[in-house]
């Protein structure tokens, strides 16, 4: 079932999202839970940039928690994605 609310596409950079009108439409998307479409070819594009980009940064927060481990000298778990995940 597609998700319901506002679709449109996004034509211009990520710049735009950060921008104060940027936010105010991620704001009223996510507050109304609303969507953008976008064209498929920018979904085949971006999947694999995204999924490299999850595995950096999840591979960056397991490196950091072992050093807080070994800081604190105490055990905590965290549940990040592996490859087979993302």
């Amino acid at each position: 079932m597609p998700p319901t609310g506002i679709f449109g596409v996004v034509k211009s950079s990520e710049r735009l999202l950060r921008t104060p009108r940027g936010v105010s439409l991620l704001h009223y998307l996510h507050a109304t839970k609303a969507a953008i479409g976008l064209p498929e070819v920018v979904e085949m594009e971006l999947h694999p940039v995204l999924a490299d980009d999850v595995l950096k940064k999840a591979e960056e927060i397991r490196s950091g928690l072992l050093l807080l481990k070994s800081i604190i000298r105490r055990s905590s778990t965290c549940s990040l994605p592996d490859e087979a995940a993302v």
